[in-house]
């Protein structure tokens, strides 16, 4: 009872104005002050008017207790519980309030607040907030996806001995598992040598050996025993493998070990394959994404077709046609979210550039948004996205508060619970 009537508190919720204490002055309350991190029942630094007195201090909350008083520069005392039994207790406290809700509806705040485990609880309320406030607070929540990739990104910048196209695209690489093989990508992204590829970035074969090479795919065991016979005959197989024992020697190159990848249809080789082509293109550049100004031109840099070998492989030796050609777009939107918008963002931040900003983000208004199982369940709540800005905002809200259970600090709980001390009796 005595946190949740602190959430009101500190949250705004319980009216400047109004309000009587025990003995029936006029509470005004100037200043809430600031509350603790711990489970304390006490605000700090509060300024009210009491019957036409100022007062600077701490606010108490207590529940029915009689040791109020025992608080230093307390100035006011929330009892939280029955009304006749506070006001036996108002003699014993400074100035003393009574805030007595009917126990409905404090279960409802104190499901709202600390069981938000099952279900999205305020996904109702979304629906019914203003435009003006649904639009503030999704985009607070963007930002806030955005400062949190930050973070990461900024981690592979300092790595990266402050290289933005190597920043750009080790975190492009680890987009590639596309939520299948997230952990082998990233492993992936954190082994493969930059400064090699940069050397020989003119040369497809010498690109794709040391892709394949490094990622464990050109060893014999790596491939299926019904396709390593027709693999190991192949002429252009054969011709990575050499060009990768030249360079892994010259380089000093790591190798992942090919047991990472698993077994099955999730085989990554078409993806390296593409990552391979888009390296070697030179379109894929940290300029050449902030000089585009839409959707369309960003595609025209990111959809590879495959050619060569793997214009009909899936693996090597396998000869079946998997639909090879140009990437999708669908794909190609993921890798814009997930890597492109976020990279572009913090460039522009660490330039200082808020065109490149509000780049980033308009890119996120163009797409359509992601279509995954958090996305799915809150539209079942009636929440319907309308672009992948929204769904990034979504994520945030779902990763960030309700499977935290952080509903205290949460935008969206705080506007259900407004609605509900609106509502109450």
């Amino acid at each position: 009872m005595r946190s949740i009537i602190k959430y009101l508190w500190e949250k705004r919720l319980i009216p400047a104005k109004g309000l009587k204490t025990l003995k029936g002055e006029d509470i005004h309350i100037i200043d809430y002050g600031k509350g603790t991190e711990e489970e304390s029942g006490i605000i700090h630094d509060a300024k009210i008017e009491v019957g036409g007195i100022v007062w600077a201090g701490n606010v108490h909350f207590e529940c029915n207790t009689k040791n109020s008083d025992s608080h230093s520069n307390v100035i006011l005392c929330i009892e939280t519980g029955d009304n006749t039994q506070a006001s036996r207790q108002a003699e014993h406290s400074p100035n003393s309030l009574c805030l007595n809700y009917p126990k409905e509806f404090i279960k409802e705040l104190h499901d709202v607040i600390e069981l938000h485990k099952r279900r999205f609880t305020c996904g109702g309320t979304i629906g019914s907030m203003s435009s003006i406030n649904l639009h503030n607070t999704l985009s607070r929540l963007l930002v806030e996806r955005l400062e949190e990739k930050a973070a990461s990104i900024g981690k592979t910048f300092a790595a990266c001995n402050q290289n933005w196209e190597e920043t750009l695209f080790r975190n492009f690489i680890r987009s590639f598992g596309f939520g299948i093989q997230s952990k082998e990508f990233e492993e992936f992204a954190g082994i493969i040598n930059m400064q090699a590829l940069g050397k020989h970035r003119d040369n497809m074969l010498q690109v794709e050996a040391i892709f394949f090479g490094q990622a464990g795919l050109l060893e014999e065991e790596s491939i299926p025993y019904y396709y390593r016979k027709e693999a190991t005959g192949n002429r252009y197989y054969n011709e990575l493998v050499r060009e990768y024992k030249f360079l892994s020697a010259k380089f000093n190159l790591a190798t992942m070990s090919h047991t990472v990848w698993g077994n099955g249809h999730a085989t990554p080789h078409l993806r390296i394959a593409r990552l391979a082509a888009i390296y070697h293109s030179r379109k894929f550049s940290l300029a050449g994404i902030a000089a585009c100004n839409n959707i369309g031109e960003l595609h025209d840099i990111i959809c590879t077709t495959t050619q060569g070998y793997w214009h009909n492989h899936s693996c090597f030796g396998g000869t079946e046609n998997y639909g090879n050609g140009a990437m999708k777009r669908r794909q190609a939107d993921i890798l814009i979210i997930n890597t492109v918008v976020p990279v572009l963002y913090v460039y522009g931040r660490y330039r200082g550039d808020s065109t490149l900003c509000n780049k980033a983000e308009d890119f996120l208004h163009t797409l359509k948004g992601e279509e995954n199982s958090i996305i799915k369940k809150w539209k079942e709540e009636g929440v319907m996205p309308q672009c992948a800005a929204d769904t990034q905002a979504l994520l945030q809200l779902t990763r960030r508060y309700c499977q935290t259970n952080n509903c205290k600090e949460c935008p969206i709980a705080y506007y259900h619970i407004k609605d509900i001390m609106h509502n109450a009796v």
